[in-house]
């Protein structure tokens, strides 16, 4: 599996299961919007970033046709304008998390998320979502 088929996979699994009408998606170097595509996320309240951060490749097994590890972090943050509240974010965060935790999409599996609470910049309150995943490849 090559880190493109990984990167698709999550954006897509994501993106089906996401309703950007509630809370606008914004995925590398574009935004999506109620399905409209901007280069720049403006004039919102909160959206939501996804990352699809991969981390180490390790050969897994040593034979003829040796298989690598892949292991990366699937990272959603949550930004919403200072002064708010947090609320929507962890709700918007538990369901992103839904999305992934404890399933496999095209071999790729994803274990248990953690929530960080980054905190005030730029006039926006940050949360955010991390989760593991792992995948097998032949090399």
């Amino acid at each position: 599996m090559s880190f493109q088929e990984i990167y698709d996979t999550v954006e897509t699994q994501f993106g089906t299961a996401w309703d950007d009408s509630t809370i606008p998606l914004r995925i590398d170097n574009v935004q999506k919007a109620s399905g409209t595509v901007a280069r720049l996320v403006t004039n919102l309240d909160e959206y939501v970033h996804l990352r699809i951060l991969p981390a180490v490749a390790v050969q897994a097994e040593m034979a003829t046709n040796p298989y690598k590890r892949l292991d990366g972090h699937v990272q959603v943050d949550w930004f919403g304008k200072s002064g708010r509240g947090t609320r929507n974010g962890y709700i918007a965060l538990d369901t992103a998390k839904d999305i992934f935790e404890f399933n496999t999409f095209s071999n790729i599996t994803f274990r248990p998320g953690t929530i960080v609470n980054i905190g005030e910049q730029d006039g926006f309150y940050q949360l955010t979502l991390s989760i593991p995943y792992f995948t097998y490849t032949k090399t």
